[in-house]
């Protein structure tokens, strides 16, 4: 199904979801992902708290593929062991960026000696499915094929993610 627009979206209601979880999220805030303006306001707030930072022990390099897929490539500067884990953020695949897991995929790299490369695929409703899965294949192909300059063996690189990215990834 292909949503065109933000009156085709229907948010879950409370009766949709089982009895005994009921109570536990009726106080969750609500997040409007439901209209265009909402999304926005998310995307942007939480670009508020992913800010550029310096992590020790890591480079970060970003990256493009040939499809045009944002990659953020962290590189431990010392005891790189020659695997990689291709990293998928999660946000519900409407919301979330690359940047958001920093602090992860650089501890990542850091403490196994990995190269970890985080991919800013595209967003729902604005680029329904397939979109992301394309661009997270967009990003597994590119790491394939740079595996030599990244200093890294093809066949040891793993594929990973939180909630949606974890989607994603299987």
């Amino acid at each position: 199904m292909t949503i065109k627009s933000d009156d085709q979206f229907t948010p879950m209601t409370p009766s949709q979801i089982a009895p005994e979880l009921r109570s536990r999220i009726q106080n969750m805030p609500r997040v409007p992902v439901s209209s265009a303006l909402g999304r926005w306001f998310l995307r942007n707030a939480m670009t508020l708290f992913a800010r550029e930072k310096q992590h020790d022990g890591v480079r970060i390099e970003k990256h493009m593929t040939t499809e045009g897929v944002a990659l953020r490539v962290y590189m431990p500067t010392s005891g790189q062991i020659g695997a990689a884990l291709l990293w998928i953020h999660g946000g519900g695949m409407l919301i979330g960026s690359a940047m958001q897991d920093d602090g992860f995929c650089a501890d990542t790299a850091r403490k196994l000696g990995i190269v970890v490369i985080s991919t800013d695929y595209r967003l729902a409703p604005e680029f329904p499915f397939p979109a992301a899965l394309d661009d997270c294949y967009a990003a597994w192909t590119w790491v394939q094929s740079s595996a030599q300059r990244l200093n890294i063996d093809k066949t040891r690189v793993a594929i990973g993610g939180q909630s949606a990215g974890g989607g994603l990834a299987a």
